[in-house]
């Protein structure tokens, strides 16, 4: 059963949140690009692919001509993180936005193997941008559209449902002006990932279900639902709770690069890392254009202040993150560490097949699929009716 003060609570801690970060677009920023960090991985382990986020993040930082040939999954959150990054619209072009989607999952095969991604036909993309349209609250427009596709792909991808649920709610919260003022790349190379964040969204649907244990992606049934629910009300409690301290970061940062002498550039390396939190010396040197020694002097100024902190150990090649994220990356889990935590997951939900199953959708049923479509929907209707006459009753 869904209480309807739940789904009241849920837009309105969203709200909350939305309405601070458009008012500080620094910590904003700074908040969807770690979130968007932990949510390609966690999508990518709810396919029973264990990586880190710092995994990701240094994989980034490689050299791509001269690595050695790449983990699947770290592959998988990289193209997540894509899109997570910049959405696109299911209202002004909901055909690019759903392809990104689909090229973006998680599959068991890789799709140049005689696979190939679900066509969808107009008005089945027309579909889409209805219910987003039309939906009553940004997380019931999310909750539909991702219903709808997943209906019309049959279950193709869970790591696509979401990626639709995430766009779902961006578009309906719409784009963010862009920080530098010229249109950015929508997937860009390496560490460029983590820059010019685009993306509106406040539900991260794998991170709500990959809290404290792992929890199945079912949108279509009550249970799924309710989990859901119960791990984005758990997620909003720690951003209202990460926000002072972000912004505490940010104020003392700025702070202390005010008490420099005049000719100290550690102010713009500080604006900068609000943009891009994870960076490299030439990164620096392109962004605040400066000759590659005042780089090299400026990063290690920012180092000595606390603003950055080296995340590789490499002297050749070298990339600094803002202290908390930088912790993030550092304090990564041994890998024996991961395959205990999987199989402990896996024995606490019936068992890595039974996971499996559950996650891929590797059976579909039209009729019964409809039928809890149906069911979920029409009780979400039912709470939201409740709360409008609760709120209705207050207010007399």
């Amino acid at each position: 059963m869904f209480e309807p003060m739940d789904l009241v609570t849920l837009e309105a801690n969203a709200g909350r949140i939305e309405g601070i970060f458009s008012a500080r677009p620094d910590i904003g920023r700074l908040w969807r690009i770690q979130s968007a960090l932990v949510e390609a991985a966690r999508t990518v382990a709810l396919e029973d692919i264990h990586i880190h986020e710092g995994d990701l993040v240094l994989r980034l930082a490689e050299n791509r001509a001269t690595s050695a040939e790449t983990a699947r999954g770290v592959d998988a959150a990289r193209d997540n993180l894509a899109v997570l990054r910049a959405p696109g619209s299911l209202l002004d072009d909901p055909e690019r936005a759903v392809a990104r989607a689909c090229r973006a999952s998680v599959r068991m095969r890789d799709v140049s193997y005689g696979e190939e991604f679900p066509k969808l036909g107009p008005e089945d993309i027309q579909s889409l941008r209805t219910i987003v349209k039309e939906g009553p609250t940004p997380f019931l427009s999310a909750l539909k559209a991702t219903i709808q596709f997943r209906k019309l792909t049959e279950s193709w991808s869970p790591a696509s449902d979401r990626l639709i649920f995430v766009a779902a709610e961006h578009s309906v919260r719409q784009m963010e002006t862009r920080p530098w003022g010229e249109v950015q790349q929508d997937n860009p190379f390496g560490l460029g990932l983590l820059s010019g964040m685009l993306a509106r969204w406040t539900f991260l649907p794998a991170t709500a279900l990959s809290q404290g244990r792992f929890h199945s992606w079912s949108p279509m049934q009550r249970a799924g639902v309710r989990n859901l629910i119960d791990g984005l009300l758990a997620e909003q409690s720690r951003t209202l709770g990460a926000i002072p301290q972000l912004d505490r970061w940010v104020s003392r940062a700025r702070d202390y690069a005010a008490g420099k002498h005049g000719k100290s550039r550690l102010k713009d390396v500080v604006t900068l890392s609000t943009h891009s939190p994870v960076l490299t010396v030439s990164m620096i040197r392109e962004g605040l254009g400066l000759k590659q020694r005042a780089a090299y002097n400026l990063v290690d100024e920012a180092e000595e202040a606390g603003v950055l902190s080296r995340i590789t150990a490499r002297k050749t090649y070298r990339v600094w993150a803002v202290p908390f994220l930088a912790d993030r990356i550092k304090n990564r889990p041994m890998p024996g560490a991961r395959k205990t935590a999987a199989r402990t997951s896996a024995a606490g939900q019936g068992g890595a097949a039974g996971n499996l199953k559950i996650l891929t959708g590797m059976t579909y049923d039209p009729d019964a699929n409809a039928a809890r479509e149906e069911s979920v929907l029409a009780e979400l209707d039912r709470a939201l009716a409740r709360a409008d006459e609760v709120l209705g009753a207050r207010k007399r």
